[in-house]
């Protein structure tokens, strides 16, 4: 099963804001400095932008978390982290986006603890958290999920007729 990554209005300013600052940073010694106006450096710095801001780009369009038979696989452009369900201990919401180990596009996210120290978690932000989070304790039923995640089911209030 995959899912993809929610995206938020936050995350899509934040992400905007960056690339503009990183094209800033690259444009500007162009503007300041008439040295680096040669082919060579043209060449090199455009290589290297262009490298960035398209590895940039592709961790944040093409994030997807799938759930293979004995594992979770979290892809962010070139990134790819593969988390065995045996080691998935706990999971957890969380609004701390900006610290860690994270892949996501969206200030709502979910902790996966599976280790200790500072690789020992992961960050995402699955389009559908509660369908998410109910595959994931199907495939890891040892881990321990918070309160928070689970979406309680409310009895239905259902009339039923019987026919004689």
């Amino acid at each position: 099963m995959v899912f993809k990554a929610k995206k938020d209005r936050f995350f899509t300013i934040f992400k905007t804001k960056m690339i503009t600052n990183m094209t800033l940073m690259f444009v500007i010694p162009f503007v300041v400095d008439t040295s680096t106006r040669t082919p060579m450096f043209i060449a090199i710095w455009a290589s290297l932008y262009l490298g960035i801001l398209t590895s940039a780009i592709m961790m944040i369009a093409n994030i997807k978390y799938e759930f293979h038979d004995d594992h979770l696989k979290v892809k962010g452009g070139p990134l790819r982290k593969r988390i065995p369900y045996s080691k998935i201990v706990y999971a957890r919401s969380t609004d701390d986006v900006f610290d860690g180990f994270r892949v996501l596009t969206a200030s709502e996210a979910v902790e996966i603890v599976y280790g200790h120290g500072w690789w020992g978690n992961i960050k995402i932000s699955p389009e559908n958290q509660n369908t998410f989070i109910k595959t994931l304790k199907y495939y890891c039923p040892q881990a321990e999920v918070e309160k928070d995640l689970i979406e309680t089911e409310e009895p239905m209030d259902v009339e039923m007729s019987i026919e004689k």
